[in-house]
């Protein structure tokens, strides 16, 4: 184990640095998902809508976006919200950190361009977890999603994807405390018995 992260070590330090072309890609990337995320995040906003007559009785909103229009559910859209602050949260992260890296001149190795582009995913994911374990133990599963907080849901979730490093390790730390009930302790003596 400790010779294979060596070897991964020295193989990050032999990586060559962000080229000029691959920093303006990225940095176009950047400057292109900020506006996107935050057209998303107008569309998808609980606002007054007019139902159209054929969907009065349906729990569904009208959409439009990119030219689009068509309804969703309000669970969806709330869904959506969760995604949206999750990628909001953790494209803040990486767009702090490829300026300040871009400020001083010196881009870190290659591979961290794709820490960078994935670190949007991650968050969005990640956010999607936290709301359904959140929803899932704090509120009563018939409570309607009219009474959710759009503020506070987006909020979390941006700070879910803002703090994924933190996040994932209050993820670790619930499951680690969660008892998985008689057939995971039997396979935990087993494996400490082995082990020892």
């Amino acid at each position: 184990m400790k010779d294979e992260t060596e070897t991964r070590i020295a193989q990050n330090e032999a990586a060559p640095h962000l080229g000029s072309f691959a920093t303006v890609v990225l940095g176009g990337y950047l400057i292109i998902l900020g506006p996107v995320m935050v057209y998303l995040l107008m569309a998808l906003w609980p606002r007054p809508y007019v139902v159209p007559a054929g969907l009065k009785d349906l729990p569904v909103v009208p959409m439009s976006l990119f030219g689009f229009s068509f309804v969703i559910t309000h669970e969806l859209r709330l869904l959506g919200l969760v995604v949206l602050g999750g990628a909001m949260g953790s494209y803040l992260r990486s767009a702090i950190s490829f300026a300040s890296f871009a400020e001083t001149g010196n881009m870190p190795k290659s591979t961290w361009m794709w820490w960078c582009v994935l670190q949007t995913y991650i968050g969005m994911l990640l956010a999607c977890i936290f709301y359904f374990i959140m929803r899932g133990t704090t509120l009563p599963i018939d409570t309607p999603v009219e009474k959710i907080n759009p503020f506070t849901t987006l909020g979390i979730a941006a700070c879910v994807g803002l703090f994924t490093q933190q996040a994932t390790d209050k993820l670790a730390t619930f499951f680690g405390s969660v008892s998985l009930g008689p057939r995971n302790t039997k396979r935990r003596a087993a494996k400490s018995r082995n082990s020892g």
